[in-house]
């Protein structure tokens, strides 16, 4: 199989187990304010952000070109 044959059998499996369901389930209701970082974000360098979360999930933010 190739790449594209294997991506049209996993998605033919998605499509065929979704078939028989009538009516999808509804979206989970949560706070608008979780899945947005505005509060994190304001008034800081974004560069600074993104090496602190990458860090936290033992990443390294390279800070030097050279």
């Amino acid at each position: 199989m190739t790449l594209p044959d294997d991506r049209e059998a996993i998605f033919g499996r998605v499509r065929a187990a979704l078939t028989p369901l009538p009516e999808r389930a509804a979206m989970p209701d949560y706070d608008t304010e979780i899945a947005v970082v505005r509060k994190l974000l304001a008034n800081r360098d974004l560069f600074a952000v993104f090496t602190e979360r990458i860090k936290l999930v033992n990443g390294e933010a390279l800070t030097d070109p050279a």
